[in-house]
């Protein structure tokens, strides 16, 4: 379920959309060198299909999110870190977004996706997957291994745990590309949040 939730943000579709723009271009100069036509006399003859570029490069880049080999390559690397759970017993929720799988680059404090990726070892994966429950996912080797005993283990989060909680959210706010899920009754902390 994660390895599909990072394939299909919005941010990492529109990465996946600019790079199919770039090998669509380059695949008309190439035919048009091979035909040594000119590259406009090419986008002529492939006029409705240059015309509806950007339709055709998503209907060829979608079906790739859920290719088969494609998750489990993502869901290999996935299984080889640590897996923490945390139940939130605070009075503060977690909060969720439409791009809910944040990668966090603790080297650069970075959610950028140009800085952080599912295989690198200086990224932490948190996914909130409802106010109560978050997955967190950290490198095998982080500290030299020692967090190693902790995989697959549940920790409690309670109200002396706030400041990671803010953290968590913080990340979500940061991360998200148009929608955030919050309580109504949380507004208040969802405006602490991105003043920081």
């Amino acid at each position: 379920m994660i390895s599909f939730q990072v394939l299909r943000v919005p941010g990492f579709l529109k990465r996946r959309f600019e790079h199919g723009e770039i090998i669509f271009d380059e695949k008309i100069n190439e035919t048009s060198e091979q035909f040594e036509l000119h590259p406009e006399i090419i986008k002529g003859i492939l006029e409705d299909f240059v015309n509806n570029k950007n339709d055709f490069i998503r209907d060829m880049t979608i079906p790739l999110i859920a290719e088969v080999d494609r998750l489990e390559k993502f869901s290999k690397v996935l299984v080889d870190k640590i897996w923490l759970i945390y139940f939130n017993n605070s009075s503060l929720p977690f909060i969720t977004s439409d791009s809910p799988v944040v990668m966090y680059n603790f080297i650069r404090n970075s959610v950028s996706y140009d800085d952080n990726g599912v295989g690198r070892e200086d990224t932490f994966i948190y996914y909130p997957l409802s106010s109560k429950i978050l997955i967190k996912i950290v490198p095998r080797n982080f500290l030299g291994g020692i967090m190693k005993n902790l995989n697959n283990t549940l920790g409690f989060l309670s109200n002396a745990d706030i400041s990671f909680i803010n953290l968590v959210n913080d990340f979500q706010v940061r991360h998200a590309e148009k929608q955030i899920f919050v309580y109504p009754d949380f507004m208040d902390s969802l405006k602490t949040i991105s003043n920081t």
